[in-house]
């Protein structure tokens, strides 16, 4: 949308779809229901629907898609408000607020602090929850239960919008566990 103008008109109609199946901003819209999988009274997104694993409810695996996803709406709406699109600069803002609770939620329920009002971070010595369930918190995820994997999948992809939810005190914290683990995985390095 920012370096190929012509291409964003083009699929304009098939990207708004895209941006409308997770994050529609409009209860006037009847083909898909408003920001479908917002918390809203929890600050961050769900990956499923109400259904229920073992009794554990919703989940949330990985807060690095959840935060880059609402960060894509605001980098389009940047990208059109440059145009001066009329309705960018509003799709702009919704991206960046909702950015910001996905990385608010990503702080506090995802990255586990020494003194932390949520976890004792004793039964999380990793200091990052893989899986975070309606009912409890997992040092697993769905693909794998080796540490580097479930913090690769907090972490990357590594965008502008990491910074503002990979905040130096948890990353020097995590980086050291997450480095001996990476050492001792074959897999890893």
């Amino acid at each position: 949308a920012k370096y190929n103008p012509t291409w964003e008109q083009k699929w304009r109609e098939q990207l708004l779809a895209l941006v409308r199946d997770y994050a529609n901003p409009s209860e006037e819209d009847r083909s898909f229901p408003v920001v479908r999988h917002k918390d809203w009274f929890l600050g961050f997104s769900w990956a499923s629907g109400p259904y229920f694993v073992d009794g554990k409810g919703r989940n949330q695996e990985s807060t690095s898609e959840a935060v880059n996803a609402y960060y894509a709406v605001y980098t389009y709406g940047k990208a059109l408000e440059d145009r001066q699109v009329e309705w960018a600069r509003d799709l702009k803002d919704l991206g960046r607020i909702w950015t910001a609770m996905e990385a608010h939620g990503a702080e506090t329920y995802w990255q586990v602090r020494d003194g932390s009002e949520v976890y004792n971070s004793a039964d999380f010595p990793d200091h990052v929850i893989g899986i975070l369930w309606e009912h409890s918190a997992t040092h697993t995820i769905w693909f794998g239960k080796h540490d580097y994997q479930v913090s690769g999948i907090q972490l990357l992809p590594f965008t502008p919008a990491s910074e503002t939810y990979l905040k130096p005190d948890w990353v020097n914290q995590h980086f050291q566990e997450f480095q001996r683990d990476c050492q001792t995985d074959t897999m890893c390095s």
